[in-house]
């Protein structure tokens, strides 16, 4: 019988292959829609696919609100804007090569910082595994040379990188605690709703469209529907184990974009990326085992 640890496991890593199926889609549209238009459209998705579910789970559930829960919900959904504002403001500055690596240590970031504002213990093998997820991740990115990030960390653009990676971080410590104090598809729902308000402002306050009809195209549909899957899957593995636990199965993402990068998009250097692979997967396998 599976445990909910190990569920919240399965979970994680179902959310990390979906995550990575999503991603493949992205990156076919970055060719015609900036980042931002991408992001707010799959936050349209979000809204327009769960708000059946979202409707019969509140007419059937009895879920309590607290104003505890609303911060959560407020601060999980500024957080997600803000890391997506601080990543764009950082590839204006500095390649993505860069960036990429720097934004892959939430892992060891949520592990040091999820004790101190939920009051959990520290356990020693999940700051492990959060290190060799954080490592891991950072090998599989770093396209131009272990040390390039590193060596540009008074830049600008590797500055709000890691920026990014602390306030995801924060993101995902309030979602373990909103998903544990509230039903997980409402929480999800109440995300999109405020965070489609944030996308919406970055759209507005740039030279962004946001009425185009090829927002409806086959490629868009299946980012959106990816998008919004995933979404709902982490944040039920959230509800089962800890954020420092999310964040380190999460880092398979990118194992999963390798597999797709490799098939669809020939992508190179795959020795150095599996590598960082076998660390990430080691980190898996501490949260897994204990």
């Amino acid at each position: 019988m599976v445990t909910i640890i190990e569920l919240g496991v399965v979970v994680a890593l179902l959310a990390s292959l979906v995550s990575a199926l999503r991603d493949a889609f992205q990156k076919k549209l970055t060719d015609g829609f900036t980042s931002v238009e991408i992001g707010f459209i799959g936050q349209v998705y979000g809204v327009v696919l769960l708000a059946p579910l979202t409707l019969y789970v509140y007419l059937t559930s009895e879920a309590v609100m607290t104003s505890t829960v609303f911060l959560s919900i407020l601060v999980v959904s500024t957080c997600i804007v803000l890391a997506f504002y601080f990543f764009i403001e950082a590839l204006r500055d500095t390649d993505i090569s860069i960036v990429s690596p720097l934004r892959r240590s939430t892992p060891i970031v949520v592990a040091l910082l999820e004790p101190l504002v939920l009051g959990v213990s520290y356990r020693s093998v999940v700051l492990l595994a959060g290190a060799l997820g954080t490592v891991g991740a950072y090998v599989l990115m770093a396209d131009e040379g272990f040390m390039e990030p590193i060596l540009n960390l008074r830049e600008r653009g590797a500055q709000m990188a890691l920026a990014s990676t602390f306030v995801f971080a924060i993101s995902a410590i309030s979602l373990r605690y909103g998903t544990t104090n509230y039903d997980t598809i409402l929480f999800t729902y109440l995300v999109y709703l405020l965070g489609l308000v944030g996308f919406w402002f970055l759209m507005v306050g740039g030279s962004h469209s946001v009425s185009r009809p090829d927002y409806l195209d086959s490629d868009m549909i299946w980012m959106g529907s990816l998008n919004t899957v995933a979404a709902v899957m982490t944040f039920y593995a959230f509800s089962l184990i800890s954020a420092s636990e999310v964040t380190i199965v999460k880092q398979t993402t990118g194992i999963f974009g390798i597999l797709v990068g490799g098939a669809y998009f020939r992508e190179s250097e795959l020795l150095r990326k599996l590598i960082g692979t076998l660390i990430v997967i080691a980190g898996v396998v501490l949260v897994v085992l204990y």
